[in-house]
């Protein structure tokens, strides 16, 4: 679901990489004519008659969910054989196309937790028409998750019909969702539907939302969150530290920006973000560090919990050995409680308690790296991230 939150408007300080738009097909016709189809299924009613005298209600969508099986069929005499979706067949309540109104259902999944757009598209052609006549109780015919669609009615059998674009954003659901279709038969001859629908969804990139972190205390960390703390030595003015992230239901990545870095002897850097559906992948790139004669670059930690509760802890590691300690924690960049306190006033108010200490278990232990493409040091075992490592995928 779109995730409506001022914390959007934070995100546009610095640039995210957009993620491309999933699509989502469903039809009629699912399996070969004369079987049931495996995927829709009906309640019917009478002939030349309203399904309903009233407007749809909750129990008429699920007796359509849990009705028989629509049956495929072939096109009768004068209907269109087939429409711009050629895997889409003619489905009716039986075999013989028996004239009846009925109400149609076909589910759909949609892998994503949250996204920032989505759009149907349908297109159909239908024996009689989608939705009651003028004045009739469902003059709109067209629902998605029990909701209906503005502009869904009218239509013919021998000529394809394509609806505008439809604004879903709002309506989707993550996991299963269900569209109807009601066709209303009129002329008491046969009947049947043929269609095909299109859901395209653009998913959110994480999104960046505070220089505060929430408490982990009792658990407390909210699903899809990801708490990152980081240090900068060197020159300042074009540092930059970016994240590469996978999207879990598409498999796609992405390059995510992290906020301006400030120098390690103003301030320890502390962002929290909103990844959902997305997880680290092990690699970061760092870019713009100017050497000043120190340790010159940038040391990170990871700390997140995903959308299924599980969490997870990822340091930076250099590419290569060094011959001197550029670790955080360790001399020569150590901290004492006061100085690790003075450096994240950010942290000053944290409720529940703790979030320093999340801080420093972040820090601590991450190395100082240059700029490059890096793989960051995973937690469990302590090793560099194989090719195998499912982080990487």
């Amino acid at each position: 679901m779109k995730r409506f939150t001022t914390a959007l408007l934070l995100s546009l300080a610095f640039p995210l990489a957009s993620a491309s738009a999933q699509t989502i097909v469903f039809r009629s016709g699912n399996g070969s004519v004369g079987d049931p189809d495996s995927r829709i299924t009906f309640l019917a009613g009478a002939s030349e008659s309203e399904l309903r005298s009233s407007a749809f209600v909750a129990q008429d969508f699920s007796d359509a969910e849990n009705g028989p099986a629509a049956t495929i069929v072939t096109e009768y005499a004068g209907w269109l054989p087939s429409i711009t979706d050629s895997k889409a067949r003619w489905v009716a309540v039986d075999t013989n196309r028996t004239p009846k109104s009925a109400l149609y259902a076909i589910k759909f999944h949609v892998d994503n937790v949250c996204w920032e757009a989505a759009s149907l598209q349908f297109s159909f052609a239908t024996d009689d028409q989608l939705g009651d006549l003028s004045g009739g109780s469902n003059e709109l015919g067209l629902f998605l998750n029990e909701q209906p669609l503005a502009g869904s009615n009218g239509g013919s059998f021998n000529t394809e019909t394509t609806l505008g674009v439809y604004d879903v954003t709002g309506l989707l659901q993550p996991g299963e969702n269900t569209l109807y279709f009601y066709n209303r038969d009129k002329a008491r001859v046969v009947s049947g539907v043929i269609f095909s629908g299109r859901v395209q969804i653009t998913p959110m990139a994480p999104v960046y939302l505070t220089d505060q972190l929430t408490s982990n205390r009792f658990n407390g960390l909210p699903n899809n969150t990801l708490q990152l703390t980081a240090t900068y030595d060197g020159v300042s003015g074009g540092q930059l530290l970016e994240i590469e992230f996978r999207h879990v239901p598409s498999g796609q990545k992405t390059w995510v920006v992290m906020p301006a870095l400030f120098d390690r002897s103003t301030r320890i850097n502390t962002f929290e973000f909103d990844i959902c559906d997305w997880v680290p992948t092990c690699r970061c790139r760092i870019s713009g560090v100017v050497p000043n004669g120190g340790l010159d670059g940038i040391a990170f930690g990871m700390f997140w919990k995903d959308k299924d509760g599980n969490y997870d802890l990822l340091k930076s590691r250099a590419n290569a050995p060094a011959s001197f300690a550029a670790f955080e924690g360790a001399w020569p960049i150590s901290y004492s409680s006061a100085t690790f306190d003075f450096l994240t006033p950010q942290l000053a108010v944290c409720p529940n308690g703790g979030c320093r200490d999340q801080a420093r278990a972040m820090l601590y232990g991450s190395e100082v790296m240059g700029n490059g493409v890096h793989l960051i040091c995973c937690a469990r075992g302590g090793n560099l991230p194989k090719e195998s490592d499912p982080r990487l995928k």
